[in-house]
């Protein structure tokens, strides 16, 4: 699964096969907002931990290289994945265990995002110096290119061969099966769906706000990663939202792509003035390129508002109460036979 997988839009997501959908009651429309965010959760990661436990099998045969690195690369955005889900639900579910889960996913895929940095170092580095003859200089910062990505990579698979990557995976399923259980029907789950977007929105509005103050590569990178949530949350809950939603996911992939090809060329660039600051005969050749890099940034830099702009004018044609609205579907398609007006069941 690529990094495109990340992006495609929302109706594209499949329902949680952990979830059986049969007719609900009056009953069903009783339960609390809490139970309904819990049973809905522990439907989406029984998916997550069969994918996880899928991705990650090539790593534990101790498979080819390439293969390996493509494992890394799948679990890295489904681990990425849940972390966002949890994020998402967590003030809703209200349990000290879900608001330390997320933590739990983040410090692990930490050093995974570490090895995908370094490969967008290795891969932008190898890419400019492949115009004519390399010089002596330019094939030695390819060389320390490629062994900063395969510290990274030494780093990450420590990480997937440590206890602590066997104790996360142990620890999800402990806290799954832990969360509440309740009969759920779309009905009870679609203001539910309404109430987590509408949070999200919120998390991204404040995360635009500190980069328009500072537009520093951290703040940036921080709405980048809001936005990505909030992409991830409206896949999650397509089920119970209307078609028309289709056109901000739209905007949404444009703003956080955008974010990403920026930091992207700032940490490449950051990278190469650190080598030219190590190693004085590089500096010539490092500069240039980091100054290649800094230019495509810039230019990225002065897009993100202009998308921003874009995404909130068109999520402002769904105005709610506090921000835009998301609107609800008037009933998706169900499993077949399962008739409308369903109930959840982990």
């Amino acid at each position: 699964m690529s990094d495109e997988a990340l992006r495609r839009g929302h109706h594209s997501s499949p329902r949680p096969s952990g979830v059986g959908w049969v007719r609900g009651d009056s009953n069903v429309d009783q339960c609390s907002s809490r139970e309904v965010t819990g049973t809905f959760l522990r439907a989406l990661l029984r998916d997550a931990l069969e994918e996880i436990s899928e991705v990650a099998a090539p790593f534990a045969r101790r498979e080819g290289a390439s293969e390996g690195v493509a494992s890394i690369r799948s679990l890295r955005l489904a681990l990425r994945r849940v972390q966002y889900l949890v994020e998402g639900l967590a003030p809703l579910e209200g349990s000290w265990a879900t608001s330390t889960m997320a933590q739990q996913v983040k410090c692990v895929v930490r050093p995974l995002g570490g090895l995908r940095d370094a490969e967008v170092v290795e891969s932008r580095v190898a890419s400019a110096l492949e115009v004519g003859a390399p010089s002596p200089r330019a094939l030695r910062l390819r060389s320390a290119a490629t062994k900063y990505r395969e510290a990274a990579g030494e780093v990450a698979h420590c990480g997937l061969d440590s206890s602590d990557f066997h104790s996360l995976l142990q620890s999800m399923r402990l806290y799954r099966v832990g969360l509440r259980e309740a009969p759920l029907s779309l009905n009870v789950l679609r203001p539910i769906a309404h109430d987590v977007l509408i949070r999200s929105w919120g998390d991204l509005e404040r995360s635009v706000a500190r980069a328009k103050g500072d537009p520093n590569d951290d703040n940036l990178h921080r709405a980048r990663r809001a936005a990505k949530r909030l992409a991830v949350l409206l896949r999650t809950f397509s089920l119970t939202l209307d078609p028309s939603v289709d056109t901000v996911s739209e905007h949404l992939d444009a703003f956080q792509r955008n974010l990403g090809q920026q930091r992207d060329s700032s940490l490449v660039a950051n990278w190469l003035r650190r080598e030219a600051s190590r190693d004085g005969e590089l500096v010539k050749v490092a500069i240039t390129l980091a100054q290649s890099e800094e230019r495509r940034a810039q230019k990225r830099r002065r897009r993100w508002a202009r998308l921003w702009r874009e995404l909130r004018d068109r999520a402002g044609d769904f105005p709610g109460p506090s921000g835009p609205d998301f609107p609800l579907g008037d009933g998706a398609p169900l499993a077949p036979g399962s008739g409308a007006g369903a109930e959840v069941r982990p």
